[in-house]
């Protein structure tokens, strides 16, 4: 079960789940100006599984790789890994003004231009797993957000903020709780089944480094270091080195 009963799939059988056939085509998926409240008015309330299931149910180009066959690829579950998806939907709080499922599929939706459009792909030379985690990542980095911020949780000594000693509070709650659901008794949506222990350590470390990053009270030091890196480097292009794991993970932060 997940830490403190967070998420929960659904267990009431296949009607629960919103089948492919339901969920909108989105002809414009990877423009950097698309309509993000737009998709969520058309997918009734679902933009993160429309914007997640039209990334993998499209022939986009990812680098080297095809983010249509990106989940076979990786050994994903493709009808599992939906399910997820919808259960990760499930759990954002539509009446949070801003840590809804609206900026989660526009943070998502981002990170997919940055990864194809921006070039991070090939300028990092990243691996498959490694574009996936980083929308993975996306998708989970505000999971069950309750609506505050981390200062209120540690001041008015919230049990997430005690559970995690006043550090990074919501991101360790939203990765613990995503993982969870993965490590629960929940195998309708155990889209990585296939995965072998070495291969679950290193996405959910590489996820974990990637959500703890949204923090917002580390997001200046992080931008710092990253300026820092390109003004002094005579070529911002080769400020940093793809072959260097700690290069690779700071500018996917």
């Amino acid at each position: 079960n997940c830490v403190g009963g967070a998420g929960k799939p659904p267990t009431t059988g296949e009607s629960q789940w919103i089948p492919a056939s339901r969920i909108i085509h989105l002809a414009d998926i990877g423009n950097w100006n698309i309509n993000i409240f737009g998709v969520s008015e058309a997918s009734n309330g679902h933009p993160i599984l429309a914007v997640t299931h039209n990334i993998f149910h499209q022939s986009l180009e990812i680098g080297e790789y095809n983010s249509l066959t990106l989940l076979e690829d990786l050994d994903i579950n493709r009808e599992k890994f939906f399910r997820y998806v919808q259960v990760i939907e499930s759990q954002m709080h539509a009446e949070n003004v801003y840590h809804n499922a609206v900026h989660v599929a526009d943070v998502l939706h981002n990170m997919l231009w940055l990864l194809t459009e921006g070039e991070l792909t090939e300028r990092m030379r990243l691996s498959k797993i490694e574009v996936f985690a980083s929308l993975f990542a996306c998708m989970i980095h505000d999971f069950d957000h309750p609506g505050v911020s981390n200062d209120f949780l540690v001041r008015t000594s919230n049990k997430r903020a005690i559970l995690y000693n006043n550090q990074s509070v919501n991101e360790n709650w939203h990765v613990a709780q995503a993982f969870a659901l993965l490590n629960g008794d929940h195998s309708e949506i155990a889209w990585d089944e296939a995965w072998s222990e070495e291969r679950h350590y290193n996405f959910r470390k590489l996820c974990i480094s990637l959500v703890l990053a949204t923090d917002m009270s580390k997001h200046f030091a992080l931008l710092g270091k990253f300026r820092s890196r390109v003004a002094d480097s005579s070529n911002a292009a080769e400020a940093f080195n793809p072959k260097d794991p700690k290069d690779r993970e700071g500018v996917k932060n």
